[in-house]
């Protein structure tokens, strides 16, 4: 007789896949896909102009936020500078998710 055992490894509850769902949207890639044109346009409006822009962005799977105005971008390495009020502040651009302009 063979051993047929309910797989329940496979079953999720749905409160815990809304939940799953949630924490996975922060940090999509298609999101910042989709928002290219805006955020090299919200980019460059702060480094000629010196808007102020909160930048999301997501650090280790982790959602976070940056605020301040950006005062140069390094492409060989991928990072943008952001003079925040507590100092310079070096950000990858492959975290960065939004951007969005501060009145």
């Amino acid at each position: 007789m063979k051993n047929f055992r309910f797989p329940a490894g496979r079953v999720i509850l749905p409160e815990f896949r809304q939940t799953a769902l949630e924490t996975r949207h922060a940090c999509d890639k298609v999101q910042r896909i989709k928002n290219g044109l805006e955020l090299q346009r919200l980019i460059e409006l702060s480094l000629q102009s010196g808007t102020v822009l909160r930048i999301s962005l997501c650090s280790g799977g982790k959602p976070a936020a940056a605020t301040g105005t950006i005062k140069a971008i390094n492409y060989l390495a991928g990072t943008i500078v952001l003079q925040t009020p507590e100092g310079l502040r070096s950000l990858k651009t492959g975290e960065i998710y939004d951007i969005t302009e501060l009145p």
